[in-house]
């Protein structure tokens, strides 16, 4: 094992000045926040300029004016909440050039009115190119799961112990997909199970295009959400997230702006009902810009909030002159032509107080940004924090922040990035107390992974309304519940050599719009019938009905349901045909299947 030391050493020791200009200070020079901000080096050249505190009118006097590509034209819309708009150039900005916007309003961070930017220089030769899956480790079909009523479906089987009758309410969300190096049978895509790890609903995609499937709340409904898209090699993803109702509608999907694509890690739906998400920008930097000695091509960490409804961009921050490539503990490519993902944002979230809180796993850092300026406030953990951790608070190759309590932070702590690159024997959720005033931070509660796993990548740690925690181990293909003091309530494992990028427990109802499904086979006697209905968390029984063709069906048992598939045995009776009623728990009608031929 290669311990960090440099990582234990910086953060638990003294702190650093905090980061300058102060978002107070920027906060105070005007009423209008702009993104870009000003003095951004890497905006994008097909980005917009939004202006948050400012009405559509105003920016009617707005003059944009490239240093190479002259002034432009463009459009106004208007962001849905009314407290800001966007100037949508009517044509991209040329690379590389200064864009200088003169307004008349009070711009923080500008001159009178007046600020500037730059837009960047794309890398040369970075896509998005998915590897086959290796074929290293065969499925064991004990561990992949067949249904009688949906031959279409074959999920990997998820195992679990202890009996979770202890653990708290709501189904589980995962996203299988092959796990690293390893080859499967078992389809992938998003996916909820019970307690006990029987299949509830089942989406199959192609491996490794959908991750994160999790339960949120747009405009006070609970919704799923999942990124759909591509992933890389070196796990950045492109692509949109989806969302969808209780009936498994897509109602939604979310883009990234300004001529970026979302990436896989992280999509928070605000109590604003706008989208925090998170894009790798591939830029040519020079090396006055990131401090080194010679110019390369960098992985730039984007953070926006997205008006859903309008897709407007209403903040946007940038990496590149906020975080110092020096910062990271990932050494940088051979290669200044392969662009160095220096920060690698893993998750963003929104902290009590309304700002940001962003996860930069390869500079082992959380950061906090102020989310009216897109000021860098403090960075927590890594070769500059500006707090004193003490010795079981510091944390490496992190996922997942999430706030708590208004000084509580949790964190999941990988404490490894590549087999013999760890700080750490075994990964953990980890619960911080953070003391803003004094820049001090202390352990509240460390749960390490029970069965002794040791996670290289992806991974979460979830407060549960009950007060447990719920674990998903990312790339090892587990997933732990622990009671408030540290005991194991549930651990399961996701076979078929799959891992999921993370688990949650959330509570759910799913109405699906299609029709329950069944099969039949008989032997002399006897009909086995297999009833299931993809996604409903309603059906307490099945109803079955049976007869020579559908106009002389007729009830022939009542069956209590035992898990996604229900197999039933009734008399046969020369019955050609079979019918199943989804009941719930009252004994009402839910649905009716189509009848369908005994075979």
């Amino acid at each position: 094992m290669v311990a960090l030391a440099t990582a234990g050493c910086a953060a638990a020791g003294a702190t650093r000045g905090l980061p300058t200009p102060r978002p107070a200070v920027v906060r105070a020079s005007g009423s209008v926040s702009v993104f870009p901000s000003p003095g951004t080096p890497t905006a994008s050249p097909k980005t917009t300029i939004s202006f948050r505190g400012a009405t559509p009118a105003q920016l009617d006097a707005v003059t944009v004016k490239g240093s190479r590509s002259g002034k432009h034209a463009g459009r106004v819309v208007a962001h849905s909440d009314g407290r800001g708009a966007s100037f949508v150039p009517t044509s991209a900005f040329t690379e590389g050039e200064t864009v200088t916007v003169t307004t008349t309003l009070a711009v923080r961070g500008g001159d009178q009115g007046t600020f500037s930017f730059t837009t960047g220089r794309a890398a040369a030769g970075f896509g998005i190119n998915q590897a086959p899956a290796s074929t290293t480790t065969a499925t064991p079909a004990s561990e992949v799961a067949h249904f009688t009523s949906r031959p279409d479906l074959r999920p990997p089987k998820v195992t679990t112990a202890p009996n979770p009758t202890a653990t708290a309410s709501g189904d589980i969300f995962l996203t299988p997909n092959p796990a690293l190096g390893q080859a499967t049978t078992a389809q992938s895509g998003p996916m909820i199970v019970d307690g006990a790890g029987n299949l509830v609903w089942f989406q199959p995609q192609p491996p490794g295009t959908a991750l994160d499937l999790s339960v949120q709340r747009y405009f006070g409904e609970p919704v799923l959400s999942w990124f759909r898209g591509a992933v890389s090699t070196g796990g950045t993803g492109a692509g949109e997230f989806v969302l969808y109702d209780g009936a498994y509608r897509e109602i939604a999907s979310v883009r990234a702006g300004n001529g970026y694509q979302a990436d896989l890690h992280d999509f928070v739906i605000t109590p604003q009902n706008t989208a925090l998400l998170l894009a790798y920008n591939p830029v040519f930097a020079k090396a006055s810009l990131i401090g080194q000695a010679h110019d390369r091509d960098v992985l730039d960490a984007v953070v926006q909030e997205i008006d859903i409804r309008t897709g407007a961009v209403m903040f946007e921050w940038h990496s590149l002159g906020n975080v110092d490539v020096d910062e990271s503990y990932l050494a940088a490519p051979a290669s200044i032509t392969d662009p160095y993902d220096y920060v690698h944002p893993n998750s963003i979230a929104l902290a009590t107080d309304g700002n940001l809180l962003l996860s930069g796993r390869h500079t082992s850092t959380l950061y906090k940004i102020d989310r009216v300026t897109g000021t860098l406030d403090w960075r927590l953990g890594g070769k500059r924090s500006n707090f004193h951790l003490d010795s079981g608070a510091v944390f490496s190759w992190q996922h997942d922040i999430r706030p708590h309590a208004e000084d509580e932070l949790s964190v999941f702590d990988n404490g490894a990035s590549a087999p013999g690159v760890a700080s750490r024997t075994t990964s953990r959720g980890l619960l911080l107390h953070v003391d803003e005033a004094a820049l001090k931070v202390t352990t509240v509660r460390s749960y390490d992974n029970p069965q002794g796993a040791l996670s290289l990548s992806q991974g979460d740690f979830q407060l549960l309304p009950n007060g447990d925690w719920f674990a998903g181990w990312g790339s090892v293909g587990q997933y732990t519940e622990f009671g408030p003091k540290g005991d194991v309530r549930l651990d399961a494992n996701i076979g078929a050599a799959s891992a999921s990028y993370r688990a949650y427990r959330f509570a759910w109802t799913g109405t699906p719009t299609d029709a329950p499904a069944v099969g039949a086979s008989a032997d002399r006697t006897t009909i086995a019938v297999a009833a299931s209905w993809n996604g409903s968390t309603k059906v307490a029984r099945w109803q079955v009905f049976t007869g020579a063709d559908r106009s002389s069906l007729q009830p022939v048992g009542s069956f209590a349901r035992t898990g996604f598939e229900t197999t039933m045995h009734v008399p046969r009776n020369d019955a050609r045909v079979v019918e199943v009623q989804a009941l719930g728990p009252a004994g009402r009608i839910l649905a009716t299947s189509a009848a369908t031929p005994v075979k």
